[in-house]
């Protein structure tokens, strides 16, 4: 009993996260990934079309794309924290994508991205008992790594005013686990030890979409299926042999998402989606980095508003889109409520070069809470994504 009162007594443990001091649970901080366009209009948009950058949130509108194009995004964080914990910067390249029109009715797309990142330092302060002793040791625990995703797929028109599409996502990644112990506080290492956690997942997700003739309203649909999430551990210590464990599997999540959009003919976008996801209770009981958690099924409500450019004007701040929007969403893990986040997003939207070309911004600031006690998280983030494309095999006209 006295050993377990003395670990109480001196256990002391920080955990430092880059993107939140959340990441090391469950399968570490998500990504945002949709088009900078998206970002900026409350992360919505999976029934609006995007005749220049690829919007990646429903493959249903990768029909009929003007332009063959290649976009590739980069995104920076700026994370306030309450309390004792430490402000924090992270800087990362969001992934590419391309588009390409097959004949007149088809589309084609692929892009690679990140999915979930993490990046957090952990140091303990603690005591054992040796014999009639307590011998005092620091471990410093490190946590790197994430999820990567290549995806690809089709849109096909099946009328005027319907299209549905397909998509195959490929996850792949490590998480890599380093702890380093100090006994008796000497300033050495006396002990090291590192898993690596390899990762291997696929999913399928299927959409639809459908817009009115005059296409100022529209409807659209996607569902999400984990086909198969399979991991294993390899570990070893400083002084030892390897050891690989056996591989797993564990229940990614699935989801359902549904969003409208309303047009006014002032070229006025009025955007909402919303999303369900299914996950396991008890899911990150197998699949953890430092220790347990629940998990419950979490939710995504965005609504966002779109001011579209003029092309046909000499005057550049016309020439320009104007977006925002706000949004809720909560993440998977649950202590016993799950982690929230609600925030607020404004972007511009920069046409070039005869406008088959653009620069999107976006920047978005949210507040998340959770089940740190006293704890509240305060992230900005900027995103910037650039889009280069031509008519290298049809034109249409644009939406």
């Amino acid at each position: 009993m006295r050993y377990f009162l003395a670990y109480l007594t001196f256990s002391m443990t920080i955990l430092l996260g880059q993107t939140s001091n959340y990441s090391a649970y469950g399968f570490g901080m998500e990504c945002n990934t949709q088009s900078v366009r998206s970002m900026g209009i409350g992360y919505t948009g999976s029934a609006v079309k995007d005749s220049v950058a690829l919007n990646s949130l429903n493959p249903a509108l990768w029909t009929g794309f003007f332009t063959t194009s290649l976009s590739g995004q980069i995104n920076s964080d700026y994370l306030m924290s309450s309390g004792d914990y430490t402000d924090s910067y992270l800087t990362k390249l969001n992934g590419f994508t391309t588009k390409f029109p097959v004949g007149e009715y088809l589309g084609v797309a692929i892009g690679i991205v990140p999915r979930t990142r993490i990046n957090s330092v952990g140091s303990t302060l603690d005591s054992v008992a040796f014999y009639d002793n307590f011998v005092n040791y620091e471990s410093i625990m490190q946590i790197k790594g994430g999820i990567s995703e290549i995806f690809f797929g089709a849109g096909y028109q099946i009328s005027p005013q319907i299209s549905v599409g397909l998509k195959n996502r490929l996850f792949f990644g490590e998480f890599v686990t380093k702890i380093n112990s100090d006994f008796d506080l000497t300033g050495n290492l006396d002990s090291q030890f590192q898993r690596r956690t390899k990762v291997k997942a696929s999913q399928l997700g299927i959409g639809v979409a459908w817009h009115n003739i005059n296409k100022s309203m529209g409807a659209a649909a996607y569902f999400n299926k984990n086909l198969v999430f399979k991991y294993k551990h390899v570990e070893f210590f400083e002084a030892g042999p390897e050891y690989t464990y056996d591989e797993k599997t564990a229940e990614y999540p699935d989801f359902i998402r549904l969003g409208l959009y309303k047009s006014t003919p002032s070229k006025i976008n009025f955007t909402v989606d919303f999303e369900y996801s299914f996950i396991s209770s008890d899911v990150f009981n197998d699949f953890y980095f430092i220790k347990p958690i629940d998990a419950k099924n979490f939710s995504y409500f965005g609504m966002g508003v779109e001011k579209n450019s003029i092309n046909n004007t000499k005057r550049f701040l016309n020439k320009l889109s104007y977006r925002a929007g706000l949004y809720y969403k909560s993440y998977p893990i649950s202590n016993p409520d799950n982690l929230k986040e609600t925030g607020v997003s404004i972007g511009l939207g920069i046409p070039f070069y005869q406008n088959l070309n653009r620069i999107d911004i976006s920047l978005s600031m949210a507040n998340r809470n959770g089940f740190i006690e006293n704890y509240e998280e305060k992230v900005i983030s900027l995103n910037i994504g650039v889009t280069t494309g031509g008519l290298w095999f049809r034109s249409f006209r644009r939406y």
